[in-house]
């Protein structure tokens, strides 16, 4: 699966989802400017990198005034916040469909997490964005609430003393780790070891592989 294949498989997602094909949650349905501007922006990421992606790119190839641009999003920081919002809402459903709605909630945090890391490991540009992500405050302070509410939904029942303030405060340590690991270059201490980063299975068996070591 080469990026241009990774970037058509997620626009495609985006777009079955709008038409409530795929069991896939959304907000609300995006004008048709703004999908052509999340679509453009999805491929260029994927393709060169958020960093690389300049405003006055993204305009050009999503045939867009910056006016309108600007209008919708705000900055090219706002279009990663639309996308981080719709993968963190269906995170766990997509690690569900690895394991099944009916595993341990112990395992489905574990694939759930596999799932980010085997991601930021497959190329740089991939990786780039991850570590936007968990950089930027606005999109750290969203992945921080929504995986507060999935946790205290997750282990709250086994957990009675403990409130989702307790979650939120686990969270915040989760997210700084996960910004530390995905700091490294895909290929640091990877030398020694043969893993098939390029490989579409190896997001999947990466999930299996650490919830079947809990």
């Amino acid at each position: 699966m080469n990026l241009a294949d990774l970037a058509d498989i997620l626009i495609t997602l985006i777009n079955f989802a709008e038409k409530g094909l795929c069991k896939i949650r959304t907000r609300y349905n995006r004008t048709e400017t703004q999908k052509r501007i999340l679509s453009t922006c999805v491929r260029l990421f994927i393709e060169q990198g958020y960093s690389n992606t300049s405003p006055k790119q993204i305009f050009k190839e999503a045939d867009v005034s910056a006016g309108t641009f600007y209008h919708l999003y705000k900055s090219k920081g706002g279009v990663l916040n639309e996308l981080i919002d719709f993968m963190f809402d269906n995170q766990f459903d997509i690690a569900d469909q690895v394991i099944g709605n009916s595993a341990k909630p112990v395992m489905r945090y574990a694939v759930e997490t596999a799932i980010q890391l085997a991601l930021a490991e497959i190329n740089e540009n991939i990786r780039d964005i991850y570590v936007q992500v968990y950089t930027q405050p606005d999109t750290v302070a969203m992945i921080q609430e929504k995986m507060t509410k999935e946790l205290y939904k997750l282990f709250g029942p086994y957990m009675p003393d403990c409130g989702q303030s307790d979650f939120y405060e686990l969270e915040i340590g989760t997210s700084a780790i996960m910004r530390g690991f995905m700091a490294h270059p895909c290929d640091a201490g990877a030398k020694d070891r043969e893993v098939p980063l390029h490989e579409p299975e190896y997001i999947q068996g990466a999930g299996k592989r650490a919830a079947g070591s809990l």
